[in-house]
Parts: C-alpha cells; sequence; structure tokens
C-alpha cells in the first residue's frame, strides 16, 4: 500500500470488519469508500453504522484499494471466512452476501 495523503483527490475501496464485543461473531462489509485515508473512510463509515447499536466494536481496517470491484470481491471471501451471509444459512454477522448469485 502507497502513502496515503489527506489531500488526495481519488476515491479509494475498503473492506474493514467489526466484532460484536460479547459474542465475538465477526461482521463483516466492504462497502465503504471516500477521497480521504483509508483509515478516514472507515472511520465516516462506522461514525453511525447500523450495527453499533447491536454491540459491535470499532471497525478494524482491513484492505484497500483503488478498484471497486476487487473490494466487493475481498467483502464476500470476508462473508465466507467468517460463516456465510445469514440468507445462505451462514453463521456471519451479515445478512447478505457482498456479491449476489
Amino acid at each position: 500500500m502507497g502513502i496515503w495523503t489527506h489531500n488526495s483527490c481519488k476515491i479509494t475501496y475498503q473492506t474493514y470488519t467489526k466484532k460484536n464485543k460479547k459474542t465475538g461473531k465477526v461482521y463483516t462489509t466492504g462497502r465503504t469508500s471516500g477521497t480521504g485515508t483509508p483509515f478516514q473512510n472507515i472511520a465516516n463509515r462506522d461514525r453511525n453504522h447500523h450495527m453499533n447499536k447491536a454491540g459491535f466494536g470499532k471497525a478494524r481496517f482491513d484492505k484497500s484499494s483503488k478498484n471497486k470491484d476487487a473490494i466487493r470481491g475481498r467483502e464476500q471471501l470476508l462473508i465466507e471466512k467468517y460463516g456465510g451471509a445469514q440468507s445462505k444459512g451462514g453463521t456471519s454477522g451479515n445478512k447478505i452476501n457482498g456479491i449476489s448469485d
């Protein structure tokens, strides 16, 4: 990963994980992006994340890319790694897959 500057004008895409503080269940998603640093983009997404009220902790950086499709694929790999989407009978904190059938 290269050096990221605050005044970067290019959009980048990130994946991150969130872990439930009590159960240890991991919730993953890769749908954040922005023109800040990867960590700023994740913090902005995490500020009002819908899983915060369900006991999930701070979003943790996973990967960053300039390629949106690469991040969508990474998100799917993470969902599968942590048990699969609930809509497919999986056990991850994610209700649906990042990539549709």
